[in-house]
């Protein structure tokens, strides 16, 4: 009997300097055993929260829902009981262990999984195997736990720990981010290969359509705002791919000139508007820099949506992947109240944001704030 992954009506919040904020607001979702889900969106949608709440990520609460696996709450398990129980999480951005070699953490890993230790001969000859299929160099093996490894060997180390360790249902969270073709392909046969030897069940977040060249989802879930927004096949996929996420969102409507466009059918806009709207939005703050989005040069464009009435801002993050976009976006809203009848962000990522773009005033915040730079 294969084993269900279920989630129901899941509510997770996450603590920010303003307080707790929600994040997902009501997803339900199963996967079976043997399925790959796709799960699509645009960033700040919810779907590395959903990743983390399955994982048990001390930051984020479950406020309200389950997850169940063969029927049994997740959620009352602590981080390694949910590993041992069969679930695994190939994070976005995989972090370095200094002083722990490959070899160590895995067998230690690998271990504690099982409730034995793998024989040596058995085990050796099985991480070789497995390093050779993912074109790792067997000097990997005693290298630091990801330490100073490019990101595309990080995501190979990934998926070497999701081959040796044999669980039941993998999250990868955006494992497809910052590879070229190449390690894509490495990396998505080593994803195959998994599900084929152990029947493994597969979350599959990611933005774009490409790795889904490679791995074929059964099912594509489409976030939106913390819930799923649509689900179907694989031709979803490739609709998202022809037409992208605009018809998710919505524009955003300031909340004064919502009210205003009972009594008016044309907004006027000042000529000087965009300097107005960049000044206002000095008052937005990134929530993990505590610097405006302005000054840290996260803002590449601003122009105006004529047909909509709407100021189309295109901005990046200092990471891709944060979690937190929803409190910028909040704090956008009310930064513009008063300015604008309505805003979309277009979240961009290339060119990806450096230092550099850093303003000068913003080195002198961020060195107030202590940081080097």
């Amino acid at each position: 009997m294969s084993s269900v992954l279920e989630i129901k009506d899941l509510h997770v919040s996450v603590e920010t300097d303003q307080g707790a904020k929600a994040i997902l607001n009501g997803v339900d979702l199963t996967i079976r055993q043997g399925e790959t889900h796709a799960i699509m969106g645009p960033n700040g949608s919810g779907k590395s929260t959903l990743a983390y709440a399955i994982a048990g990520h001390p930051r984020y609460e479950v406020t309200s829902g389950s997850i169940l696996l063969d029927g049994e709450e997740v959620t009352e398990m602590s981080v390694d009981e949910r590993a041992q129980a069969g679930l695994f999480l190939a994070m976005q951005y995989p972090v370095e262990i200094p002083g722990v070699t490959n070899a160590n953490f895995l067998r230690t890993a690998k271990t504690a999984i099982d409730g034995e230790a793998p024989a040596i001969r058995t085990w050796m000859k099985d991480v070789q195997g497995a390093m050779e299929n993912l074109r790792m160099d067997k000097s990997f093996a005693s290298r630091n736990v990801n330490e100073g490894f490019s990101g595309g060997e990080k995501k190979r180390n990934e998926i070497l720990q999701l081959e040796l360790l044999k669980p039941r249902f993998a999250v990868l969270d955006e494992t497809d981010s910052g590879l070229d073709v190449d390690a894509l392909k490495v990396v998505a046969e080593g994803v195959n290969r998994a599900k084929e030897n152990t029947g493994l069940g597969i979350m599959l977040i990611t933005h774009y359509t490409r790795i889904l060249q490679y791995i074929k989802p059964d099912f594509v879930h489409v976030f939106v705002n913390g819930r799923i927004a649509e689900e179907g096949g694989p031709e979803l996929a490739d609709r998202l791919e022809a037409e992208g996420y605009d018809r998710f969102l919505p524009l955003v409507r300031t909340r004064k000139l919502l009210a205003m466009e009972e009594t008016a059918n044309v907004a006027t806009i000042d000529p000087g508007f965009k300097e107005q709207a960049i000044e206002a939005l000095k008052n937005v703050s990134d929530p993990e820099l505590g610097v405006n989005i302005v000054d840290l040069g996260l803002i590449y464009d601003l122009h105006f949506d004529e047909e909509h009435d709407a100021l189309v801002i295109s901005m990046t993050l200092t990471s891709a992947g944060c979690p937190l976009t929803d409190v910028i976006e909040n704090d956008i809203a009310e930064s513009l109240d008063g300015l604008v009848r309505a805003f979309r962000i277009n979240w961009v990522w290339m060119p990806p944001w450096t230092p550099e773009r850093i303003t000068e005033d913003g080195r002198d915040m961020m060195r107030a704030l202590g940081f080097s730079i």
